[in-house]
Order: structure tokens, then sequence, then C-alpha cells
């Protein structure tokens, strides 16, 4: 028989996994498979504390270059 504090272990365990290693859980046919902004900071960039990890002035450099990944248009992003 668990205990309180087993089932509060257990799931912090869980929770801790799922956002260590993000997955795509979703289905169908208009299934967005690109990542997040902070996923995308973690897995590309390389910054373990994803948007949380970086300053103003990296935010705006990042930013853009996520909504190139993205496929959103950026004037002047790339000349």
């Amino acid at each position: 028989m668990s205990t309180e504090a087993d089932k509060l272990k257990s799931l912090i365990s869980k929770m801790t996994e799922i956002e260590s290693n993000p997955k795509m859980e979703y289905v169908g046919p208009n299934v967005d498979t690109k990542l997040s902004y902070d996923n995308w900071l973690k897995k590309v960039k390389g910054i373990k504390t994803g948007a949380h990890g970086i300053t103003g002035q990296q935010h705006t450099k990042f930013s853009k270059e996520w909504k190139a990944y993205r496929g959103h248009e950026i004037k002047g992003l790339y000349k």
C-alpha cells in the first residue's frame, strides 16, 4: 500500500521526466510537429533552462530565429 508521500514522489518523478524529455503525443492531420519556443531553445540552442535562462537581448535574437524555423515571414532577417 502506497503512502501519500510515495504517491507525491512518483508524480514529481513523472513530471520531471516529461519536462526533461518532451514528446509529441498528439495525432491527426493537423499536428504541428515543430518545437515550441522553450523546447527549441533547449534542443537547438542548448540552453538547459529554456526561455527562463536568456537575457532580453538574447530573446530578441532567438525569437527571430525561432519564427523563421516555424515558418513565419520576417522581413529583413535574411538578406
